[in-house]
């Protein structure tokens, strides 16, 4: 039967399903974790450079090198994408370091004093 253009065939079997299911599904947590973390951010400081603010959430490596590794091989776009995942961190927005600390914790009350004792 020829099908109308734009549709696809959707009839998938248990496996396919399961191989959708496990290519989407991190892409959805990642999604809704992150909406949970943009509303919890508090100011912080960077220790590496001393800006005051809030931190910008990102993951460590390329999302070119992600979307190119998944086109062309499977597997290693998938590693390459759990990698990513479990990089992700709290990022300062001048320097770019890892290394942001809350400023109520006694790190960042000290690392305010060293760096903004003459202001």
């Amino acid at each position: 039967m020829i099908q109308p253009l734009g549709f696809v065939n959707t009839n998938l079997g248990p496996i396919q399903l399961l191989i959708l299911l496990i290519i989407v599904a991190p892409f959805v947590v990642v999604a809704l974790n992150r909406k949970r973390e943009l509303t919890k951010l508090v100011n912080m400081i960077c220790s590496n450079c001393g800006t005051l603010g809030k931190p910008k959430i990102a993951c460590k490596g390329s999302f070119s090198l992600e979307i190119l590794l998944w086109l062309l091989f499977v597997i290693p776009g998938a590693i390459y994408t759990v990698w990513r995942l479990t990089t992700r961190g709290k990022f300062c927005k001048s320097c770019g370091a890892d290394k942001m600390v809350p400023l109520d914790s006694p790190i960042g009350i000290k690392l305010q004093k060293e760096f903004y004792q003459n202001t």
